[in-house]
This record gives C-alpha cells, structure tokens and sequence, in this order.
C-alpha cells in the first residue's frame, strides 16, 4: 500500500498551527520489504516556516516514509520544534545535500536516536552527501552531531552556525568513546568554517579532527565569549607536534576575550597558503607567529603567564613582503 504524490518535487509549509507534518503514529501497514506508507519519491526540497505550535515534523516509524530524492530541508521559525531527525531516517536521507535551520528556540537535537536504529546504526551513513550546514538562532542547541554521524559527512563543504547560545560542542561523544573520537576521520572535503555568537562555546574541534582539514581554505570565529582554544588534545603534544593546513586561505578571529590558544600548548598551526591573517580583541592570546623561507605561516601556542593580556590586533595581507616583516616582529 502506497500513499503520496509521486511527482511532487517542491513542498512548503508555512503560517499554519500544525503540531505534526507526517504523522506515522497508529497506522497499520503490511508492505513489504522496501514499500512505505508515504512515498514521496521525486521530492527535491522541503521547507517548513513560520509554525508557531510544530513540534514534530515526522512522528512514528521513520522507515514508513520515503524521501529518497530530498535534497535541500529547510526549518525556520519553528520555536516549539526540539528534534529534526530520527537515526533511521537520517540515514535513508542519502541524497540531502542542504540543511538549513534557523529561529527554532526549542531545539535542542538535530538528530536523537531510535530504537530502529539501535541494532542497525552501522549499516548505512548519515548525509553521506550533504554539502552545507546552516544553524542560526538555535538557543537551546548544546551540540550538533556525535562523532558516529560527524564521521560520516565526508562531503561536507560549508558549516556556519550562528547564534546558539547555548552550544558547548560541535561534535560530542560519550565518555567511553574518547578512543573512537580521536580516530574519527571528519570533514576532508570542508572548505568554509564560520562560528559566530556561540557564547558557551569554548572549543571548535580535537585537533586529530584538524588534521583531516586539508581542503578547510576559510577559518572564521567571532563573538565567542568562552572560547578558549580552536583545536584541542590532551596528549596532542605527543601525537602531533604539527598540524598543516595546506589550503586555508583566510584566517579570521575577532573579539574572542578567553581565546589563549590555536592549538595545545607546544604544537604547531602551519598555514602554507594563508593570504589573509585577522585577528582581532584576543587579549589573551599566547601564540608566536612566523614565517618560513617558503612563505607558509607557523603558528606556535606558548604557555601564558598569569595576568598576561595585550591589546593584540593585527590584519596582514600574507602575500605583502612589509606586511610578513610586521609579523615576524611581533
């Protein structure tokens, strides 16, 4: 038994009371492997706006519903909304490519995890094609995705998340899965990295996640009030006394007050194709820029002294010999 619009490729929904979009909940249904309740087989994007009383968009048995051809979702200003994804459903997503979420207070996961998903959550990826990730004005979002579904965006492009007050994380584990998250291979495809107005948000990433960076060419952090350090390790020292970031082009901080450090204390940040260097109200920073003989910029975290603070602020153009001089001074 089938029901939906088979040829529908553009659904919107918006100004509406809805509390539920797909109601899966109740229904009996005797298809067989690979049949759904709803099919919508050719759906390209999905958008939600403007749904003050949305509090679920699928509710029940995700397997019942086909989206397969979903390539763009976009959910805003849904302020009751806290979930977005099931495990299961996430996974049959296979062809999303945009996700963009923005004015949804209440959220406070992207995806939670099913009991379909519990004996078959190695079986398939989550987004193994998405591109671009959009949140803005999320309040109540304290992290994005675990580390299972962070390893699985290999094809991540552009991440810019804005406006969560209370993110703490991008990537999160369980505490017994501090192993598995230092060897998770995520994001070999990122170009763009924007974090803006994330006020509790004190780290970006461990710095074996920066080590898969290698296509990362705009690195941009602003108004971060706790942050502390962008990549951090307890035994990164150890592991990885360099960390080469061959494409990044753009590197901007600004008005980060508790930033101290780039990276752990002794390793390296090495930046062969930097061209733009900002940094700006980091008065706390601990970190000695340089410039090797091939023109690639090191960056080096240094121990901080106590009450040590600086009115530290530079904009260079990389690709200025003066400007490279005034750096190296510093």
């Amino acid at each position: 038994m089938r029901h939906g619009l088979k040829n529908l490729k553009l659904l919107e929904i918006a100004g509406c009371l809805t509390q539920v979009v797909f109601q899966l909940e109740g229904f009996e249904f005797d298809g067989g492997e690979g049949d759904h309740f709803l099919s919508f087989p050719s759906l390209e994007t999905l958008r939600f706006s403007a749904l003050p009383e949305l509090e679920c968009i699928w509710k029940g048995p995700s397997h019942f519903i086909n989206l397969q051809n979903l390539s763009i979702l976009s959910v805003e200003n849904c302020p009751k909304l806290r979930r977005i994804f099931s495990t299961t459903l996430a996974r049959h997503l296979s062809k999303l490519k945009v996700l963009r979420i923005s004015s949804c207070s209440a959220l406070d996961q992207i995806i939670v995890q099913d009991d379909e998903e519990e004996e078959q959550h190695q079986q398939a990826a989550c987004f193994s094609n998405l591109l671009e990730i959009t949140i803005v004005g999320c309040d109540n979002l304290k992290s994005l995705f675990h580390v299972n579904v962070a390893g699985d965006l290999q094809q991540l492009k552009k991440l810019h998340i804005a406006w969560c007050e209370k993110l703490e994380q991008i990537i999160f584990q369980d505490d017994d899965e501090e192993e598995q998250h230092q060897q998770a291979a995520c994001f070999s495809n990122l170009l763009e990295i924007s974090i803006s107005r994330c006020k509790n948000l004190k780290s970006l990433f461990h710095v074996n996640v920066a080590r898969d960076l290698q296509q990362l060419k705009r690195l941009a952090i602003a108004w971060c009030e706790k942050l502390e350090q962008i990549f951090v390790g307890d035994n990164a020292v150890e592991e990885c006394k360099e960390i080469v970031l061959p494409g990044v082009q753009q590197l901007n901080l600004q008005d980060l007050p508790k930033l101290v450090h780039l990276c752990p204390v002794g390793c390296y940040l090495i930046f062969p194709s930097l061209t733009h260097l900002m940094v700006t109200i980091c008065p706390r920073i601990a970190a000695r820029f340089s410039v090797d003989q091939n023109g690639s910029v090191h960056v080096k975290s240094e121990a901080r002294q106590l009450g040590d603070e600086t009115n530290f602020a530079m904009e260079i153009d990389c690709s200025s010999t003066d400007q490279i001089r005034q750096l190296t001074s510093r």
